[in-house]
């Protein structure tokens, strides 16, 4: 019982929603999907535009480290991928989503 907080705060709300694939994050609040990852890219640019170009990785399968050999720039609407001697554009999340799975 309690308001929204207090369901929080005594992990109500974790043994109600949580499971081994979803957790609820009290610190910020949201729910957190564990999936498991098979490629670590490396992810830097605009920070709005990271954050939700890391949550769209990490729900494809995609793990953002501090070294990876993919690395990924991005800024407003504009993502490029390198990968080798390969540089490649998206200009939105799907299209990135797209370019890792068929060409990288």
């Amino acid at each position: 019982e309690g308001i929204a907080e207090d369901l929080v705060l005594n992990n109500t709300i974790e043994s109600i929603f949580g499971s081994p694939q979803l957790s609820f994050k009290t610190d910020h609040g949201l729910f957190e999907l564990s999936l498991e990852t098979c490629v670590e890219v490396q992810l830097a640019g605009d920070p709005i535009t990271a954050y939700w170009t890391k949550r769209a990785l990490r729900r494809n399968g995609y793990s953002v480290a501090d070294i990876a050999n993919i690395k990924i720039s991005c800024s407003e609407n504009t993502w490029t991928i390198h990968d080798k001697n390969v540089s490649k554009n998206a200009n939105s999340l799907e299209e990135l989503i797209t370019i890792l799975k068929e060409h990288l």
